[in-house]
C-alpha cells in the first residue's frame, strides 16, 4: 500500500515543486488545470443533467485571474505582487491537497444487483478480465 500511495504522491509533489521555483511555468500550469477542471464539470453536468433543458448550455463564468493569465502572453502579471499572493495561495492549497489527498487517484463505481450475474461476483467493464 505505501508503494502505490508513495510513488504517485513524490511524483506530484516533485512537479509542484518544480513549478513553485518557475512563476510563468506556474501561471501556466493554472491555466492548464482549470481547464481540465472546466472539461470535467462539463462532461458531467451534460451526464447528470442531459434531461434539464438549459444547464448544460450555460456559459461558465471565469475566473478573473485565468482570464488575465490567459491572455498575459508576455508573461508580466507573474512579476505582480498580487498574482504572486494568488500564486502562493494556490499553491498552498496544491500541497494541502496532496498531504490530505495523497498523488493516487481512483475510479469510483457504483455496485448495482443483478439476476444475471451469480451470486457474490463483481462485474467492472473497464477492467481486463481475472482481476
Amino acid at each position: 500500500m505505501r508503494q502505490d500511495l508513495q510513488q504517485p504522491t513524490e511524483e506530484k509533489a516533485r512537479v509542484l515543486a518544480d513549478l513553485q521555483r518557475n512563476p510563468l511555468a506556474l501561471a501556466r500550469y493554472i491555466v492548464h488545470e482549470y481547464d481540465k477542471e472546466q472539461q470535467r464539470r462539463q462532461e458531467r453536468s451534460e451526464e447528470e443533467f442531459a434531461d434539464v433543458e438549459g444547464n448544460a448550455n450555460n456559459p461558465v463564468q471565469e475566473s478573473r485571474w485565468i482570464s488575465l493569465l490567459r491572455n498575459d502572453h508576455y508573461g508580466q502579471l507573474v512579476e505582480t505582487p498580487k498574482f504572486r499572493k494568488f500564486a502562493t495561495d494556490y499553491v498552498a492549497g496544491r500541497w494541502r491537497d496532496l498531504a490530505i489527498k495523497s498523488g493516487y487517484t481512483h475510479s469510483s463505481g457504483m455496485a448495482m444487483p443483478s439476476n444475471n450475474v451469480p451470486r457474490g461476483t463483481v462485474c467492472v467493464p473497464h477492467l481486463p478480465e481475472g482481476i
